[in-house]
């Protein structure tokens, strides 16, 4: 059995659905739509100021979880319970993360601005990469497993470490949902402004929940 079964049990809405993978996904992403945009909605709303930002992403993930595992979820009372037993236990973990993402935007920086040194852009290019995949990542992993897991953060911060290490290709996966969204975002502005109020975010966080809840479900066990 795992970890999580008896946690979500209580919301499952009783429908015949596929039992997992890309199937279960699409089939409750369309099903549910309409709640994933309430969830943007407020994830939009309690992200204003920028300090309850990571709360406010447990919060969205805990919505999204539910969804995928139950195909339902009580949007308001799951929302805004998450954004208050995240909101200070999210914080510092936070700054490690945005830290991270620093460091690969100042290595990347230096490779551009070392273009004349083949050799060092290349080692400096590579660094940031690896900062930036690493803070996307591993980060990603953390604020699902937070809407997960009632662990102290440094055991959740170990875990999502295991995780990225057991599948990269997964981790990889979720980095690459995170700068798709933002690229996207940016490529289209400003017409992207209502799409990322409506469902943008929701859409990543649905996706990077899908990939962590299924390897946690495989790897995290009772």
């Amino acid at each position: 059995m795992g970890l999580f079964s008896g946690k979500f049990e209580k919301e499952g809405a009783g429908l015949p659905m596929p039992e997992g993978g890309p199937a279960r996904y699409f089939s409750l992403l369309f099903s549910n739509i309409w709640k994933l945009m309430g969830a943007n909605v407020l994830f939009v709303l309690f992200s204003l100021p920028l300090i309850t930002l990571p709360a406010a992403l447990c919060a969205l993930n805990r919505v999204c979880i539910l969804i995928y595992k139950n195909g339902s979820c009580y949007l308001w009372q799951d929302f805004v319970g998450e954004f208050r037993a995240s909101f200070l236990r999210s914080l510092l973990p936070a700054l490690l993360f945005l830290a991270l993402l620093f460091a690969g935007y100042y290595f990347m920086s230096l490779g551009l601005t070392n273009a004349a040194l083949p050799l060092w852009s290349t080692i400096f290019w590579a660094i940031g990469i690896f900062f930036v995949l690493a803070g996307l990542g591993w980060g990603g992993y953390f604020f699902v497993l937070v809407a997960m897991l009632e662990q102290e953060n440094r055991n959740v911060l170990k875990n999502a470490r295991l995780l990225c290490m057991i599948s990269p290709g997964k981790a990889l996966m979720a980095a690459l949902t995170v700068i798709g969204g933002a690229a996207l975002t940016a490529a289209f502005m400003p017409l992207s402004i209502f799409l990322v109020l409506l469902i943008i975010p929701a859409i990543v966080q649905y996706t990077v929940s899908y990939l962590v809840y299924e390897l946690a479900e495989d790897y995290i066990l009772t």
